[in-house]
């Protein structure tokens, strides 16, 4: 109990860290985890209606939208389809473990209280991660230049527009609605970044001059709402901070 140190060790105790902003004593470390635990639990919750949702949207365009679809031609002309069905199926399945996993502690009273919030956060990046790596593999244009075919032959127009709107409300979201640490968080924000890079390096549909225009809009959009979440986690603590020194 921090209100039984003498004034001197507690604000040793309630020192940040200005680069992860933790707290430098690891027992209050624990003490502002337990505070977000409860709320974590529910986000996360709520966040898997939304991947559930995602994996059957997923299911479908693969079982039933992309056999029938011109874009990567007949059956008969590319057997190629055949194993892009195959990969998608193991993204999609890896999607349901990790949901089936996060379900399974989020609903059990007797598991969550076992649980130590650093793993449910350590789950729900490795999710959100999961989500973000998603959307590549389900625009036609990326999946056919990943698996060497000529998106110019199809007869469509694509745009990176679909997907980086998706991600938007992906990033938007995660740091809005799930109330993961703000040094946690950077992993996921870094994971953006580095999809759109294979976006970018893969070639992307927009052009060199368009797609360094996103990509550097991307950044910016990754930048303040990474100051946003730090500017929040930084009250938050404060707050907690204030109520302890005046207990």
């Amino acid at each position: 109990d921090l209100t039984l140190l003498p004034p001197s060790a507690c604000r040793a105790a309630m020192d940040l860290s200005w680069r992860t902003l933790r707290f430098r004593s690891p027992e209050t470390e624990d003490a502002f985890l337990d505070r977000i635990k409860e709320d974590l639990r529910v986000a996360i919750k709520h966040l898997q209606f939304v991947v559930l949702g995602i994996i059957f949207a997923g299911y479908a365009w693969v079982l039933f939208i992309s056999p029938a679809s011109s874009l990567f031609g007949r059956s008969e002309r590319y057997s190629g389809l055949q194993t892009i069905q195959l990969h998608l199926m193991c993204l999609l399945s890896a999607l349901s473990a990790v949901c089936a996993l996060m379900l399974s502690v989020v609903w059990s009273p007797s598991r969550h209280a076992r649980i130590r919030p650093q793993v449910l956060e350590c789950l729900s990046v490795i999710q959100l991660c999961l989500l973000v790596a998603a959307p590549l593999f389900w625009d036609a244009y990326y999946v056919m230049k990943i698996y060497g075919l000529d998106p110019v032959t199809s007869g469509y127009s694509y745009s990176d527009s679909r997907l980086l709107m998706l991600w938007t409300v992906l990033l938007t979201s995660s740091h809005i609605l799930l109330p993961i640490r703000w040094h946690m968080m950077t992993v996921v924000e870094l994971f953006f970044l580095l999809m759109y890079i294979t976006c970018f390096a893969i070639g992307s549909s927009e052009g060199v001059i368009n797609s360094a225009m996103n990509l550097v809009i991307m950044c910016f959009c990754l930048v303040v709402s990474s100051l946003g979440k730090r500017r929040v986690e930084n009250y938050q603590r404060k707050a907690m901070m204030e109520l302890l020194s005046e207990k």
